[in-house]
Formats: structure tokens, sequence, C-alpha cells
């Protein structure tokens, strides 16, 4: 009995020895179609990602200044919709808003992936430093567009007498799951974002690969703005002239539906029209 036992222990390490080798050669395995990113490409395209980084999702500030129509579908199914699009001043949008998240989710997604490309761009591969230095400058330029549009969704205005102590957003700075967070002020929120923008300049290029990707246009603009909302008006006024220095096309929306009128107003019919910037629309169809 004495021998059978000592037989089952062993044969039970045995086995609990192989699992483990096993399961670390599984961990060190890369599922099949997928990668682990190492070259500057794998993480730069990262930027590129329109439905999530590339979008400012702010929904409801759109309904609010009623610059969106909406149908009387949506109005009925979503009440926060609702509430802002008809600026329903009983309703209660604490409440409503745990029925959109969506800016917040959004907002802190396209964070951790700015956070994942400063932290490994550097060490990347197939890439020069200047190469390397313009993604990570790129990725800033994300992180702080994303942090301006969350402190101006979820803390006060920018107030210069009470920024110091109005409460801010978590500013994470890591893209490790669970990484430690702080919470700083509005003013630390807003002194943050003009630091990246700072930093990244330098970095930047005077025209990037397409408009996903930022470029020194882009940084003056996001600072002219951020500035604007701060009462710089000399600071926001200087780097508006930087951005408009790269780029001051204006196009003429009014002389654009005049010349496609009649394609614009057949909603019903599919036909293709080349916008001023070069994009190609389609009208929708009505049914």
């Amino acid at each position: 009995m004495k021998t059978k036992i000592n037989k089952l222990l062993l044969g039970t390490c045995l086995v609990l020895l192989a699992c483990l080798c096993s399961c670390d050669d599984y961990l060190s395995n890369v599922p099949k179609g997928q990668k682990i990113p190492t070259t500057l490409t794998d993480f730069s395209v990262m930027l590129a990602d329109e439905y999530t980084n590339c979008r400012e999702d702010v929904t409801q500030a759109i309904l609010l200044l009623n610059d969106r129509y909406v149908s009387d579908g949506n109005l009925s199914y979503y009440e926060l919709w609702n509430a802002n699009y008809f600026w329903n001043e009983s309703a209660d949008r604490i409440a409503m808003n745990k029925s959109d998240e969506t800016t917040y989710y959004n907002g802190y997604a396209g964070i951790s992936t700015a956070n994942l490309l400063i932290e490994n761009a550097p060490t990347a591969t197939e890439a020069t430093d200047a190469e390397r230095g313009q993604v990570v400058a790129q990725a800033k330029i994300l992180r702080a567009m994303k942090y301006f549009t969350l402190v101006n969704y979820y803390s006060k205005t920018y107030n210069a007498s009470t920024a110091a102590t109005d409460g801010g957003v978590p500013l994470i700075t890591s893209a490790e799951v669970g990484a430690a967070y702080t919470q700083p002020s509005v003013q630390g929120i807003y002194d943050f974002i003009l630091q990246d923008i700072n930093e990244a300049l330098p970095a930047l290029p005077e025209k990037a690969l397409n408009v996903l990707y930022a470029d020194k246009a882009t940084a003056y603009a996001l600072a002219a703005r951020v500035h604007l909302q701060m009462g710089h008006y000399q600071e926001a006024l200087t780097n508006a002239d930087e951005a408009l220095k790269r780029n001051d096309q204006l196009f003429d929306w009014v002389q654009f539906y005049n010349d496609n009128a009649d394609i614009l107003s057949a909603p019903d019919v599919y036909q293709t029209i080349t916008s001023p910037m070069g994009f190609d629309y389609r009208a929708m169809p009505t049914s």
C-alpha cells in the first residue's frame, strides 16, 4: 500500500511539473494570427485607429449645442440624448450619465495607447532615433487631446482663480494594467497638457503622413485651443498664427453646396461627391 501511495504521489508531482512547464511554454507562445509589437511600425500604426484613438466622443456636447439632428427613435430610446437635445433642466443627468460613459472610456483608451507608445517606442526596432522620437511626440499629442476632452467633460470649466483647487480627472502615465494614478487639480491637468504639447513640438514633422497622425500644425492648433480656454489670449493668438502658417486653407461650403445641390437634395440616390478636402462621400438612401 505504501509503495502504491509513493508511486501515486510521484506520478502526481510529475504531472504537475509537466503542467507547469507546458503552461510556461504556452504563455511564451504568440497566439495564431497575433503578434507582439517590436518594430516602430508595429507601434506607430496604433495611433491611426480612427474609431478609438482618433475619435473624440463629444456626442452630448453636440446635442446640447443642437448641432446634430436626432431622430425621434433615438430621442425616445436614449433618455440622456432627449434631455440634452431639449435642454430639459429637470432631468436627473447624474443618473442618466451612467447610461453613456463613452467619452470617459474612449478617452482613457486613447491615453492607454499613448502611454504604451511613449514607454515602448524609444526601444522599438527598425527605426532611427528621429523616427522613434516622432512617434513618441505624436503619442504625447494624442494624450494631450484626450485629457483636454476629459477635463472639460468631467471637471469644472477652467477658471484661473479656482483652477488650483478645483478637482481634475485621474492622471495616468503608465500603460500597465492597474497602474497607479493621481488626481491633480484642473490647473494640474492643464499644466500637464501644455507640457505634453511643448515636449512634443520639436520632434513633430512639418507634415504628417495623413490626418490621423499629428504634425506641428496639429500641436500649435491644440495649444491655441487650450490657451484660449485658459484665457491666455496672447498665447492663443501666437499658437494659432503658427498653425495657420502651416495650413490656412479655407473651404467654401456654401459654394460646395450650390455646386452639388442636385445631388445633395436627392438622398435616395447613390452618387459620389468629392468634397473640397478631397474625400468621397455618398448620400445615404432613405430606405
